[in-house]
Parts: C-alpha cells; structure tokens; sequence
C-alpha cells in the first residue's frame, strides 16, 4: 500500500497550499511550483517521477514525530504511514518534504538552515490555513509561527501574485529557530536534481 498520486495532485492543488507563496533568501515556495511538482508523483516506479514509499522503520523510531522524510539518492518520500494526508498534521509533514523534493529538483545547494527554514515555514503555513488547533498539535516554534503569519498577511494583502518576500530580521529569526529549536547544524545540503528529468531553474 501506499498514496496514490492523484490523492498527492488534490493536496498540492488544494486552496491550502496553494495559498503558501513566499522566498526565503531568494529561494522561492511558491503554489506554482508545488503544482509543477504534483506531476511528477507517480503510482510506479518510473525514472523522472517521485514515489512515495511507506515504511515506519525508515522514518525514525516509534516514539520519533517525523512523519516523512524525503531521500534525495533515491528522489521518493518515504511516509510512516498511508494515512498521512488523512489530517492536517500529517499533511503538513508530507508537505515539508515536498518543499525538499523542490529544492533537489532546483538543484541548487544551499545551507541547512536555509533548506529546513524554508520547509518549516510552509508547513506552519499549512497549518495556519488548517483547523484551529494544527497548530498547536505540532508544537511550532513561536518564532516560525509569527514570521509565517506575517509572510502570509504581506502576500495576501499587499502582492497576491509574487511571492512575500522575507526581510532580514525574517530570515534571522527563522534561522536562530531552525538551528535552536529544531537543532540543526550549520552547513549545506548537496542538491543533485530529479533524475530523468530537467533541472527546474
């Protein structure tokens, strides 16, 4: 078992996501580009395309909160369970790794605190378009909650076509969550793109 792409398509184009439109440190995640990323999930194992795999033993351990984790050598996500898109919380993992899937498909190396600040903020962007609640029963950091608030109102109520750009204090304040409260390292992530298909530039 696993989740069928067209379930995978009706969540990256759902309102949800697609209203996520924002660049960290001129890298974009924006609805456009989860929606060209909807395409490339598929239900076999085909060169040039995602697959999701199911397999709680490679998502940390039984007590671990990670819900999905994208491995880049083998460009699939691997999910701890078939229900994930079942709930806002699971979706909003999924959702973290899809933003990671982006950044590979860019192929464009960036720092740690970069690639995880951007997949954080689109999850608690998720969330904050969620139920009440989603929040909370994931446990985001104030910081990354009040920045991603702030993100979404300047693109709703000042661009609604390009991406919010983040300010410096922003940026800051996503990075000292990134490496304080989630504990990541500093350095940077080696983005190799999708195999089998071109680059997205």
């Amino acid at each position: 078992m696993t989740i069928p792409a067209a379930d995978i398509h009706s969540f990256l184009r759902s309102a949800a996501v697609q209203d996520i439109n924002f660049s960290f440190n001129s890298h974009p995640v924006t609805g456009h580009l989860l929606d060209q990323l909807a395409n490339l999930f598929s239900d076999t194992p085909i060169r040039g395309r995602i697959r999701v795999t199911t397999n709680p033993a490679i998502v940390g351990g039984p007590r671990s909160r990670t819900q999905a984790a994208w491995d880049p050598d083998r460009d699939k996500i691997n999910v701890r369970s078939d229900d994930i898109l079942d709930t806002p919380v699971g979706s909003s993992y999924f959702l973290q790794e899809c933003v990671h899937a982006i950044q590979d498909w860019r192929s464009v190396d960036m720092r740690i605190q970069v690639a995880e600040g951007m997949a954080y903020l689109a999850q608690t962007w998720y969330l904050l378009n969620s139920p009440p609640g989603s929040v909370a029963a994931v446990g985001i950091p104030r910081d990354m909650v009040d920045v991603a608030r702030e993100l979404r109102h300047t693109y709703r109520t000042t661009t609604r076509v390009s991406p919010a750009v983040m300010t410096d204090p922003q940026y800051q304040r996503v990075r000292q969550s990134v490496l304080n409260d989630y504990g990541y390292r500093t350095g940077f992530y080696d983005n190799d793109g999708i195999r089998g298909i071109r680059r997205l530039r």
